[in-house]
């Protein structure tokens, strides 16, 4: 077996939105079949065989990238039909060292439509509205098809040709040139050139070129007096310079281009001898092509609209209006749709925010949308009349429109919106051995449990975005220069959009959350909740609330499915509010060890994380999604977070005054005045020893009276007895309390994490 061909990554970011609104997706795989490659294609739903002569075996768009980003395969692609009006070129073996052949570039040039790199990065792709003339399918390594096939398809842009064009008659002319080669026509001998004469039209335009300010030139070259010609040391550069005048003259035509050369005094054997796949003359040709800027067609076209109005026929500019209507609804389309949001009507925008860099979903008002694109008139093909560009975007059959939107990773609804747009990367097995050991030895301190939970934590989100969620955040505490955001950053370039790091609180609990919408992982960095019980109930929310209700300014609550998963990460020592049978946190400190080993910053960077970043970026952090996609979590109890060191110091911090009182008593070991733990004392010592606490601490409103002092007393230590010692006299209470290990033990019990009770305070 062969070693298996590296691909291209698809870019779903950059895959035309006509081809991504079709159910015409399948999935496909690397096959090696008799020493050769194949990509057969799958049913994205079923994992069987797809068929072009079967709808049921494709799907739409989000299904297939699901299915491929699952790794089983290798890449998309799109069922060409020949209702959808669209042609799919495919040239093969054209592209060498990151340079398109020059009759692929004319080709390509001429076109001038959506056109990409195929999967190998050794060929080309292209999509055009038209239509095809009948005959051949395929020449070579070049193939053109309305229907009945399917292509594979990357995003792999070639600059400059993001749109899918109209383009008909270049189409025809594409076409005329692959399928009719000259050597179908001669044999490669020397013809007399009085065989190809040029028809009259060709005719026409020969003597308007040899009366034009270039005649002379034009005219010499035609005749074969190349010699006298400046700027041709040999017959080849005269071949391209009359190719190059015929290109401006024939409207960029290679077929009548290859007519009128053949009719020239410059046609000899050299014309028809074969150069790889093609001809020295179509080589010629297309390299001419590609060096034409304008035509002589398209300058008298504007010269005609600008002194007249006139721009044709009234037949053709009614097709013209028409074919323009048609590219302003598919323009609007790839960024804006109709939605209903709780019986309101908005308009959705596919935007990039300003403030975040990445793509961003908006809602705007109908009316604002229309106002927006008040100056941009249309001319309605229907009655010739002037329509203002939104209106007649929002009054057409073939706007997008959804019923609502949701958020959901593991399904779709029938014409709703949904906010998932899949992972960034494709998972690939590899290394990321330092990261891996940063996690293990920094971030979990080399304790197996935190490290298995750690992984399996992050690695439940990329299995099952949209599956219920734990439940707990991760909380990570440490010094600057430990690396803590180092391993959270790995999960923006896997996830995209649905990641975003913030570091003020108001950008979590603030009123107006749009951005919150179609998150999986939120990052707050060096933020602070410690003590904030205005902001305590939205952060409990965030983490457990299976919905989350998102606010627009301006507009109606939307109710999305919430499929967030928090990280937190700071050096203050008190970050998260944690009670004392806290479950929401799994909290760890980050080692010391890189500070200590390299105090000086930039030694640490350039020893330690410089190589990390560069393993992650070389195929490291495809590596680690691989393996969190396929690492066995089912043996987690990812409900119930390792109760950690770091944990209790937050419930320390946490802790209400009488909590910390309690706590500090134990401790110390004592209750009393006097430094003992005495198993016997008056309710009013033990009450006055609590109450100094609390002046001390200027809290005098956690003063509590006899009542409230014994109910929040057993609360943290079961098995106290009061009782009134002797039989007469005033008689004051007392209380009879468990010795110090017990109430040690009661406590650790309480908040489940072991304490070191011989640690000084």
């Amino acid at each position: 077996m062969s070693e298996k061909p590296k691909i291209i990554q698809p870019d779903p970011e950059n895959i035309h939105t006509f081809l991504k609104e079709k159910n015409h997706w399948v999935v496909w795989r690397l096959i090696e079949r008799k020493d050769k490659w194949t990509k057969p294609p799958f049913d994205a739903k079923t994992g069987a065989s797809a068929k072009v002569n079967d709808a049921a075996t494709w799907s739409d768009f989000n299904t297939a990238w699901k299915a491929y980003q699952a790794g089983t395969y290798d890449g998309i692609g799109f069922m060409l039909t020949e209702d959808l009006g669209i042609i799919g070129f495919d040239f093969d073996h054209c592209i060498e060292n990151e340079e398109i052949s020059p009759e692929v570039k004319g080709f390509t040039n001429q076109l001038k439509t959506y056109t990409e790199k195929s999967p190998s990065g050794t060929g080309i792709r292209a999509f055009a509205f038209g239509t095809l003339p009948e005959g051949r399918r395929k020449a070579g390594p070049f193939e053109v098809y309305a229907g009945g096939r399917y292509l594979t398809v990357t995003g792999a842009l070639i600059p400059g040709t993001r749109e899918i064009e109209h383009r008909k008659r270049e189409i025809t002319a594409v076409y005329r040139v692959i399928f009719n080669k000259p050597d179908d026509i001669v044999s490669g001998d020397k013809q007399d050139r009085s065989n190809y004469n040029p028809p009259a039209d060709t005719q026409t335009l020969l003597e308007k070129a040899f009366d034009s300010k270039c005649g002379s030139e034009i005219r010499n070259l035609y005749h074969g007096d190349w010699e006298s010609v400046t700027g041709c040391p040999s017959q080849s550069e005269a071949d391209i310079k009359l190719c190059k005048h015929l290109s401006f003259w024939l409207d960029r035509d290679p077929g009548r281009i290859d007519q009128a050369f053949r009719s020239s005094g410059l046609y000899r054997e050299k014309w028809n001898r074969k150069t790889g796949n093609s001809t020295y003359g179509q080589l010629t040709i297309q390299k001419a092509i590609s060096q034409t800027s304008t035509t002589y067609q398209e300058f008298t076209a504007v010269r005609s609209d600008n002194n007249t109005g006139e721009g044709g026929t009234k037949k053709d500019k009614d097709q013209t209006n028409k074919e323009k209507a048609e590219q302003w609804i598919n323009q609007l389309n790839k960024k804006h749709a109709v939605v209903m949001i709780r019986g309101g009507l908005y308009i959705l925008n596919e935007e990039i925010d300003p403030v975040y860099n990445r793509p961003e979903i908006t809602f705007s008002k109908v009316g604002d949308f229309k106002n927006r694109y008040a100056n941009k008139i249309i001319i309605n093909p229907r009655n010739q009349r002037d329509v203002q560009g939104g209106n007649y975007w929002f009054n057409h059959k073939d706007r997008r429109s959804y019923d609502g939107v949701i958020f959901s990773p593991d399904r779709n609804m029938e014409n709703y919106y949904n906010l998932w747009s899949g992972f960034c990367i494709k998972p690939r097995q590899g290394d990321w051995g330092l990261m891996y050991q940063h996690i293990k030895d920094i971030v979990c301190g080399g304790n197996e449990e935190y490290f298995k939970f750690f992984l399996a934590w992050f690695a439940r989100i990329l299995q099952a975005p949209g599956g219920q969620r734990p439940g707990n955040a991760i909380v990570l505490l440490g010094k600057k220069g430990t690396g803590k955001g180092t391993v959270i950053d790995q999960f923006r370039h896997i996830l995209g959009s649905h990641y975003m790091s913030v570091s003020r609180r108001e950008q979590i609990t603030g009123r107006f959350n749009s951005h919150l919408k179609n998150l999986i992982l939120l990052f707050c960095d060096e933020g602070s909740w410690g003590g904030d019980k205005e902001s305590e109930g939205a952060l409990k929310r965030l983490i457990t609330e299976p919905t989350n209700p998102i606010e627009l300014k301006g507009k109606d609550v939307m109710q999305v499915d919430s499929h967030l998963n928090l990280v937190m990460a700071g050096n203050e020592p008190w970050l998260v509010p944690a009670t004392k049978d806290e479950r929401r946190y799994f909290v760890l400190e980050l080692s010391d060890q890189y500070l200590n080993q390299y105090p000086d910053k930039n030694e640490r960077d350039e020893k330690i994380f410089k190589p990390l970043w560069q393993q992650m970026n070389s195929g490291g952090r495809e590596a680690m999604f691989y393996d969190l996609l396929h690492l066995d979590i089912s043996g987690v109890n990812l409900n119930s977070a390792p109760r950690t060191q770091a944990l209790l110091n937050q419930i320390e911090q946490s802790m209400k005054p009488f909590e910390r009182w309690w706590y500090e008593r134990l401790l110390l070991g004592e209750n009393s005045n006097d430094g003992d733990w005495k198993r016997e004392l008056p309710v009013q010592d033990l009450m006055a020893n609590y109450n100094a606490f609390v002046d001390q601490l200027r809290a005098k409103g956690y003063r509590h009276t006899d009542l409230d002092f014994g109910r929040e007393l057993r609360k943290l230590c079961e098995g106290i007895e009061t009782y009134r010692p002797g039989s007469s006299g005033p008689r004051p209470r007392w209380y009879k309390l468990p010795s110090l290990n017990e109430c040690r033990d009661q406590y650790q019990k309480l908040i489940n994490i072991n304490i070191n009770w011989n640690e000084e305070i």
